[in-house]
């Protein structure tokens, strides 16, 4: 697994807004996947209340796990 390091939480989300909201995406089988900018909190960060569901802390964790995607999933 390729690992991202960027120095700050912006450059994770200008990464993921450019790599994956801006360039189209497709599986294997040819379907266009899309993402959103609206997606970014949801898949990066945590709850520091779990019952709360707030999404409050930038998990560094999952944004380093942002990868970009292979050069057939690009057209």
């Amino acid at each position: 697994m390729t690992i991202l390091h960027l120095k700050t939480q912006q450059e994770y989300k200008e990464y993921y807004i450019e790599e994956y909201c801006n360039k189209p995406i497709y599986t294997f089988s040819g379907i266009l996947v899309k993402f959103y900018k609206s997606q970014y909190e949801h898949a990066f960060f945590e709850s520091a209340n779990h019952q709360k569901r707030d999404k409050s802390i930038f998990s560094i964790e999952r944004a380093k796990k942002i990868k970009q995607a292979p050069k057939w999933q690009n057209k």
